[in-house]
C-alpha cells in the first residue's frame, strides 16, 4: 500500500516543508489533479481532520465554492 505523499507524487520534496509544517498558518499542498498532498497542523485543526483523513482526499471540496 502507498502513503499519500507517495499516491500524490510528491515524494522527496516532503522534505523541503519543514519550515511549512511548523507555521501557524494553515498551508495545504494540492497534486495537479487537485487531491490532498501535503498539510500541515494548522490546516488540520482548521478542518477538524487527522492528516490521514485528508491526504488524498478532493482538495478542491474542502474550499468554499465561490
Amino acid at each position: 500500500m502507498r502513503s499519500g505523499e507517495e499516491a500524490a507524487g510528491i515524494g522527496g520534496w516532503v522534505d523541503d516543508l519543514g519550515l511549512a509544517a511548523s507555521l501557524g498558518d494553515a498551508l495545504v499542498v494540492l497534486s495537479p489533479g487537485g487531491a490532498v498532498a501535503w498539510v500541515n497542523d494548522a490546516f488540520c485543526r482548521l478542518v477538524g481532520q487527522d492528516r490521514s483523513e485528508l491526504l488524498g482526499a478532493d482538495g478542491l471540496g474542502l474550499v468554499h465554492p465561490d
